[in-house]
C-alpha cells in the first residue's frame, strides 16, 4: 500500500480537517505519517499517525502567536496579513522543504498532503520529490478572473460580467504589484534559496496550481462561481472533525436541550480569543432577549464578568451535537465552525475581520446563510439586531437547510482518501532529487 505523508502548518485549523482523511487512510491500511509542531504530536499519533517533528515550527504556539511573533500584535489588517504571510508561512518554508526530502530518501514517501497554507509540498514535489495533494482549510485561495483577490474581502460583481472581470483584473495588478509586492518577492527569494526559478503565479495559487490535486472542503454552493476553475480542482464537502472523541457535555446540557426558546451559540475560535472583540458584546446584546446563550470559550472564565442570567459557558463542547440544537449561530467566521454548523442547517451572524475572516464572513453574506457585519469588533446593537432579524426571517433558515442537504451528500473523509490514493499510486517510488 502506497505510504502517506501529512505536512501541515501546527496550527488547529489547519490540522483538524485532516485528521479524518487520516484516519480513514489508515483505516483502508495505508500507512500514514504526520510532519508538523511538536505540539501536536498527541493527536496526530492519537488519529493513528507516525509523527514527524518539523524542526522550523519548534517554538509556534498558536494560542501564544503574538508571543511567538511580538512584532504581529503591533499590526492590523492588510499589514498584520502580510507579515503572517512572511513570516509565519513563508520564512520556514526552505528548511521544512529539506526535512521532507530527507524523511522520503530515508523511507519513501508516494505522496504529500498538506493543508493549503503549506507552501513547501508543492516545492518538495517541484524538485523532484512524490506528488502533492492538498486540502482547502479555508476559502478557495485560488486566483480567477471571476473573483477578487483573496485577502482584499471584497464581494463579486454579477458573475462573468465585463465590468466585474475588469474590475478583478485591476485588483489583481494593485494587488501583485503594489499591496503585497514585498510578500512576492519573499517567496520568489525562497524558491532561489532552493534553487528554483521565481513563480509567476498569483499571491495564493502555489499550493492550489502546484497540487496534483486540490480537495476544498467545501461544496460549490458555498463559493464564488468561477468560469476558469482547473480540473484538478475538486469539492469533497466538508472535512468536520471526527465525533469519536467528543467533548465532555458540561452540567447544564440537558437545560440546553429543554429550553423552550431559541438557542443562540457564540464562539471565537483558537486564535482571536480576546472575548472583548465579540463575546462580551454579544453577552450584553442577548442579556435581555428571549434567547438561550450557549458559550464555547478559553478565555472567558478566567475573566471577572458577572454572566447574564440566560448565558452558559464552556471551554469546549461536542459540535457535533451541539448544533443539532442551535437555532443561530454567532462567529467570527472561522472556516470550520461556519461549516459545522451550514452543516445542520444553522444560519450565522458573522463578524469577523482578521487572517482569512473576512472572506469566509463574505461567503456566508453571498450563500444567503446569514448576516455579515463587516467587522471583528461588533457594537451590541448590531449584534442584537442581526440575531432579532435571523430568528424572524426564515429565509436564512431556507438558505442554511439547503447548503445542508447539498453538504450530507458527500462524505468527505472518503472521497478525500480516494483520491489520495489515485494521485499515490501514478508514480509510486519512482522520484528523484537533483
Amino acid at each position: 500500500m502506497p505510504r502517506i505523508l501529512f505536512a501541515t502548518m501546527p496550527i488547529t485549523g489547519h490540522i483538524n480537517p485532516g485528521l479524518p482523511i487520516a484516519k480513514q487512510l489508515i483505516k483502508e491500511g495505508h500507512e500514514v505519517g504526520w510532519y508538523t509542531g511538536k505540539k501536536f504530536k498527541s493527536t496526530v499519533e492519537a488519529a493513528g499517525c507516525r509523527f514527524y517533528p518539523a524542526a522550523a515550527f519548534e517554538k509556534f504556539d498558536e494560542s501564544e502567536i503574538d508571543v511567538c511573533f511580538p512584532e504581529r500584535k503591533h499590526l492590523a489588517g492588510i499589514e498584520q496579513l502580510k507579515y503572517d504571510l512572511k513570516r509565519i508561512f513563508t520564512d520556514p518554508i526552505p528548511d521544512t522543504v529539506q526535512e521532507i526530502i530527507k524523511l522520503h530518501k530515508k523511507t519513501p514517501i508516494d505522496a504529500i498532503v498538506v493543508d493549503s497554507a503549506f507552501g513547501a509540498g508543492p516545492l518538495v514535489t517541484e524538485m523532484g520529490g512524490p506528488p502533492c495533494v492538498a486540502y482547502g482549510i479555508t476559502v478557495l485561495p485560488l486566483s480567477s478572473e471571476d473573483v477578487a483577490p483573496l485577502g482584499l474581502g471584497i464581494l463579486p460583481l454579477a458573475a462573468c460580467s465585463h465590468l466585474n472581470k475588469l474590475r478583478n483584473k485591476l485588483l489583481y495588478w494593485m494587488s501583485e504589484r503594489v499591496i503585497f509586492k514585498d510578500v512576492i518577492k519573499r517567496r520568489n527569494d525562497v524558491r532561489a534559496k532552493l534553487g528554483l526559478s521565481s513563480s509567476e503565479m498569483g499571491l495564493f495559487d502555489g499550493v492550489v496550481r502546484g497540487s496534483k490535486l486540490y480537495l476544498q472542503g467545501t461544496i460549490p454552493e458555498f463559493e464564488y462561481q468561477r468560469t476558469d476553475l482547473p480540473d484538478s480542482i475538486r469539492f469533497i464537502g466538508p472535512l468536520l472533525p471526527s465525533s469519536e472523541k467528543r467533548a465532555k457535555k458540561p452540567t447544564w446540557w440537558q437545560e440546553m436541550v429543554d429550553a423552550d426558546k431559541p438557542v443562540v451559540h457564540i464562539s471565537q475560535g483558537t486564535i482571536a480569543t480576546n472575548p472583548d472583540e465579540m463575546i462580551i458584546p454579544a453577552l450584553y446584546a442577548l442579556a435581555d432577549q428571549n434567547v438561550f446563550v450557549v458559550v464555547s470559550s478559553t478565555t472567558l472564565q478566567s475573566r471577572r464578568f458577572n454572566l447574564p442570567s440566560n448565558v452558559r459557558v464552556a471551554d469546549h463542547l461536542p459540535y457535533d451535537e451541539l448544533m443539532e440544537h442551535v437555532d443561530v449561530f454567532v462567529t467570527n467566521g472561522g472556516y470550520g465552525g461556519v461549516h459545522f454548523a451550514l452543516s445542520k442547517g444553522v444560519p450565522i451572524v458573522v463578524a469577523g475581520a482578521t487572517e482569512d475572516k473576512p472572506e469566509v464572513a463574505n461567503r456566508v453574506e453571498w450563500s444567503g446563510a446569514g448576516i455579515n457585519l463587516h467587522t471583528n469588533k461588533p457594537t451590541s446593537e448590531q449584534i442584537r439586531l442581526a440575531v432579532r432579524r435571523v430568528l424572524k426571517n426564515p429565509r436564512f433558515k431556507r438558505k442554511a437547510m439547503a447548503l445542508a442537504e447539498s453538504m450530507n451528500e458527500h462524505d468527505a473523509p472518503k472521497e478525500a482518501a480516494t483520491f489520495i490514493e489515485q494521485v499515490a499510486k501514478t508514480k509510486a517510488a519512482r522520484y528523484s532529487y537533483v
